[in-house]
């Protein structure tokens, strides 16, 4: 069998890092991730593969210096390009949190995902809604995708409802 590349075992021996930098590259065509950003964070951790901190803080910086430029852009009025750097930053920000251990260390790093996703979706999506759907006697955070029914008959308000499947 042939040797496997830098595509898949990233990190040598370390399976954990090269695993979730598999998941990552997996995001590109979806535009949560650009492989030259991620190539630069990957060779900085190939010289920190036992610094336990390090996946969370390059990781990290990254998400840190892509919300930079999303912030810039949208200064400037350019929604669309601050959206996609919204976007990718929170990617970044979610891998940042992968190898952290539950309390408020990995809830920081996931707020700071999470702001930056809804950021990135409310300037790059416009057919898309926060909405929280109503379940067992609370509510969960969702996304809502308006199907484009432009010119075609809609169905009507009492039809759309959220309701939730008997058990």
């Amino acid at each position: 069998m042939p040797a496997r590349g830098p595509w898949i075992d990233h990190f040598g021996d370390n399976f954990l890092w090269s695993n979730a930098t598999l998941i990552i590259k997996g995001m590109a065509p979806y535009g949560v991730v650009a492989l030259e950003e991620m190539d630069r964070a990957c060779e900085r951790l190939k010289l920190r593969q036992h610094e336990p901190q390090a996946w969370h803080e390059e990781w990290g910086a990254l998400g840190a210096q892509i919300e930079r430029k999303a912030d810039e852009a949208a200064a400037l009025g350019r929604k669309h390009t601050a959206g996609d750097y919204y976007l990718r930053a929170g990617h970044y920000y979610y891998n940042a949190e992968r190898f952290i251990l539950p309390g408020d260390e990995k809830r920081e790093w996931g707020r700071k995902a999470y702001r930056c996703f809804h950021a990135g979706i409310r300037l790059r999506y416009r057919n898309i809604e926060l909405v929280e759907v109503p379940y067992e006697g609370i509510t969960l955070p969702a996304l809502f995708m308006k199907a484009p029914v432009e010119g075609r008959p809609r169905p009507s308000s009492s039809s759309t409802a959220w309701t939730m499947p008997r058990r």
